[in-house]
This record gives structure tokens, C-alpha cells and sequence, in this order.
């Protein structure tokens, strides 16, 4: 662990009972305090999380993967993490390789680091086609290359995150991170991170994709902010 930095994850769930506690134990191997999200799970997550030493919030509506990360970073800052981890609570992301994303974040000096997903034949063809065409959309429009456009699992700075901080409270956000680097120049980086996927219709559904791809040309074009919510895409 990093001595001189607090460091914190922030996991929001929703639905992940079987795998949660694992996800949890893990991280905290790496991190000083784990604030799991839960998003109105219908299963026995909140129970699971209840059983472990980690910091709940536990949402009475569901409101979204981007809104409970959102209010898990802010009450991450509020007990004063240096640096946050987000990362999925379904077990794709390994809690081994948060290191490595905190020494990128470190040794690069950067306001943020993605940990992007190798594309192997287990991820899911459908995701791998989306992917790369946001990939694609991110660097005509914002001039932003990364290696992976819908990863959950991130590494920043106190200092980034209100300039990250987004808007979106489903799925758009994780793109909202991309727009924040174009908006404010942020310092970012990428580390390959080991990824297992246990559920092929976990994640961005197309309806979220379409929305996700509208959202790029509003934030590009600035667009009004009731434009968003004519179109109910927050």
C-alpha cells in the first residue's frame, strides 16, 4: 500500500451477491477504506455488504451505476482520500491490479488512469464492436485516445475529481470521463488491466450504447442541459 496516500475504491452494485463480498475483501487488500454503493439491489446484496468492515451507502431507489459512483467519490473526498479507485463489484476487474493504476497515476504525474480491458476472444463480439466505435467517436471528437472507452476501473486524484465529476447517472458517465479530459486538459494515462467475464449481458445494454453516442455530440456541440433531459438521457 501507498504510506502517504489515502487511498480509496469506491464500488457501486447493483444485483451481485454472489460476488460482492470477494470483490470487497480483495480490494481492501490494496486500499485504506472500500465505499460499496448499493443501488437497490432486488437480491441479497445489501445483506453480503452489510457482513463485511466496508462503508455503505445503501440507495432506497435505483438510480444508476453513474450515480452511485458519483455520491460514493463525493463521500470518498469528504473523508479525505488522496487518490479513488472505481471498480465493478461483478468481479471482472482484478482488485490485484489497483497498483498498478496508482503507480501510472504517480509516476506519470497524471490526473487519471484508465484501466483498459485487453480485447481477447472471451470479451463478449457485440461489446468488442461498440467499444471500438466509441474508441473511434472519442478521438474524432475530442481528440482523446484510449485504448477502451467503456471500462469501470479508474484511478484519479483529489484534485481531478472535481473537474471529472459528471452528470450522468447511468452508463453515459463512464464516457463523461473522456469529455472532462478534452474540457479541462487533464493529464491521463492507460494500464492493461486482467479482466473475466462471468456475465455477457452485464454491462452498456445497446439503448445505453445509442444514448452514450448521442451524448458525445451534445457535449461536443454544447448543447443546452435540457436538451438532456428532453431526450432523458441523463
Amino acid at each position: 500500500m501507498f504510506k502517504d496516500k489515502l487511498i480509496f475504491a469506491v464500488i457501486p452494485a447493483y444485483n451481485e451477491a454472489g460476488r460482492i463480498k470477494k470483490v470487497i475483501d480483495k480490494t481492501y487488500d490494496f486500499v485504506n477504506q472500500v465505499i460499496v454503493v448499493n443501488d437497490c439491489s432486488t437480491d441479497k446484496t445489501l445483506d453480503v455488504i452489510k457482513h463485511t468492515k466496508a462503508c455503505l451507502i445503501n440507495l432506497e431507489k435505483n438510480s444508476g451505476a453513474g450515480f452511485a459512483t458519483r455520491i460514493g467519490c463525493d463521500l470518498a473526498i469528504e473523508k479525505g482520500a488522496d487518490i479513488i479507485i472505481t471498480i465493478d463489484a461483478d468481479g471482472q476487474h482484478c482488485p490485484e491490479d489497483i497498483p498498478r493504476l496508482i503507480n501510472e497515476l504517480i509516476s506519470k504525474n497524471c490526473d487519471i488512469v484508465f484501466g483498459y480491458r485487453e480485447k481477447t476472444k472471451a470479451m463478449p463480439r457485440f461489446k468488442k464492436i461498440g467499444n471500438n466505435f466509441l474508441i473511434f467517436l472519442c478521438k474524432i471528437l475530442f481528440n482523446v485516445k484510449v485504448q477502451d472507452a467503456l471500462t469501470g476501473f479508474h484511478a484519479f486524484t483529489k484534485q481531478a475529481y472535481p473537474k471529472i465529476r459528471w452528470e450522468s447517472d447511468r452508463f453515459g458517465f463512464i464516457l463523461e470521463y473522456i469529455y472532462s479530459i478534452y474540457k479541462h486538459n487533464l493529464n491521463y494515462s492507460e494500464t492493461k488491466v486482467k479482466t473475466i467475464y462471468f456475465n455477457k449481458e452485464h454491462g452498456m445494454k445497446t439503448k445505453d450504447g445509442i444514448k452514450a453516442i448521442v451524448l458525445l455530440f451534445i457535449w461536443k456541440f454544447k448543447m443546452p442541459k435540457s436538451f438532456i433531459k428532453f431526450l432523458k438521457l441523463k
